[in-house]
């Protein structure tokens, strides 16, 4: 696993994060493949450990969490493999003293204090529910989902060239009160709400 393989100080500079990010972008394919004897990285591995990373290139506004030692929530909504990939990659871990803490959640259900929704690819159809639920909170809004970004959610992975690429909707992230680094925000395809505003 790639957090393994390069990693898992979460004290590591946020120069380190950002070399390991453009690494995951740009020369590992989505699709796995045999070298020698040893599997390269699966399309889930590849998103999971995304996330890990996306994590430390983002801040979340202060009330967000009751106090700091508060653990950072990570819901997913949806049973699939992505689901469990994460779950593995976050086990165990901190990011900035706080806790990882990831948890399965059927929809319809509670997201009140929630900082990470992950919709996997099976929930497509609930996409515009839950958006709307936390429409406004500061909860990082992520998917694998065909539009997900033009529906408001704040990251949305896609296939493109064989490599696992993200874009972010700037506008959902402004409105959720995320502060996104310049550094993550430059690896990513840039998508706004209004179309009338076009791609950057």
């Amino acid at each position: 696993m790639i957090l393994g393989l390069f990693g898992c100080d979460v004290r590591l500079p946020r120069v380190f994060s950002f070399i390991l990010l453009f690494f995951l972008a740009n020369t590992i394919d989505a699709h796995p493949a045999v070298i020698g004897d040893k599997p390269t990285l699966s399309e889930q591995q590849v998103k999971a450990a995304f996330l890990y990373y996306f994590i430390k290139f983002i801040d979340w506004p202060q009330e967000a969490f009751p106090d700091k030692n508060s653990p950072i929530l990570v819901g997913v909504i949806g049973d699939d493999s992505l689901g469990r990939e994460l779950e593995q990659s976050l086990r165990n871990k901190t990011i900035n003293g706080r806790e990882l803490v990831l948890r399965q959640i059927g929809w319809p259900g509670d997201l009140k204090g929630y900082h990470i929704l992950l919709l996997c690819a099976s929930e497509a159809k609930s996409t515009p529910a839950v958006l709307a639920s936390v429409k406004g909170s500061p909860v990082l809004t992520v998917g694998e989902i065909d539009r997900f970004g033009e529906q408001g959610g704040i990251i949305n992975f896609y296939i493109e060239e064989k490599k696992v690429r993200f874009e972010i909707n700037i506008d959902a992230a402004k409105n959720s009160r995320l502060k996104i680094s310049s550094q993550l925000l430059s690896l990513a395809k840039i998508i706004r709400d209004d179309p009338r505003a076009g791609r950057m």
